[in-house]
This record gives C-alpha cells, structure tokens and sequence, in this order.
C-alpha cells in the first residue's frame, strides 16, 4: 500500500509523534479485537511461583510440571475462569520448553521476608 506523507503529517510527526498516529486516518475508530482476561495473569503469577520453588528445583521436570498444571487449575478454578485453563496450559508448557534452555541459575528465595530485632549497643532494651 502507497501512501503519500503530506506536509501537515510531516510537521505532526515532528510535534509528537503519538499525535501523529492517533490524528493518522488509518487509526481512527479502531476497537481491541480481545482483551486479556484478568484472571490469567493471577493463574500465571501463581504457577510460576510452584515452578521456582527452591524445593522443587532438582525434581524431575516432568514431577514438577504436573505441579504446576495444578496450581493454574486450583487459581482458574476459585476463579471461575476454566475456559481459560487450555489457554493457560499451552503458555506454561511453551514457557517450560523455553526456560529449560536459558534458566542458568538456582532460585535462593521465594517471596517471604525475614525481620528480625538489632539491639541499640547503647540502650539494649531498644532495638
């Protein structure tokens, strides 16, 4: 497809360029095709918490895999979204087939903080 840049959306591109795409004739009236559904990526957050578990790291991927297919059920399913369930587990599948080849390292700490009390040397009772 040709398409002639006029002066005018020359000197609109220069100004601002978001300006420019959303003044562009080819934008205007445009609506998303889908949306994403809320709940996934909640369902994700938590499957990936089970997958990076520092326990399970030396279990055998196929062990840990079926772990984590339960937790992105057990979300979905206090959720109500099951219809998203196949969605899910194509994405954590493709995930696990690539994270095997880039993952160099060992998880040390999951999401748990640690508080403790440091005395005052020069009160003791205050910390």
């Amino acid at each position: 497809m040709n398409y002639r840049i006029t002066e005018d959306d020359r000197a609109r591109f220069k100004r601002c360029r978001r300006q420019w795409d959303f003044a562009s004739p080819h934008r205007r009236g445009l609506e998303p095709i889908a949306s994403v559904d809320p709940v996934l990526p909640g369902a994700l957050k938590d499957a990936l918490a089970v997958y990076y578990y520092p326990g399970t790291w030396d279990w055998q991927p196929e062990l840990k895999q079926s772990l984590v297919h339960k937790a992105v059920t057990r979300a979905l399913d206090e959720a109500g979204a099951t219809d998203a369930l196949p969605t899910a587990m194509a994405l954590l599948d493709s995930y696990d087939a690539w994270a095997g080849t880039v993952d160099d390292f060992a998880p040390v700490k999951i999401g748990h903080d640690v508080g403790g009390l440091v005395p005052d040397p020069r009160d003791p009772n205050v910390g």
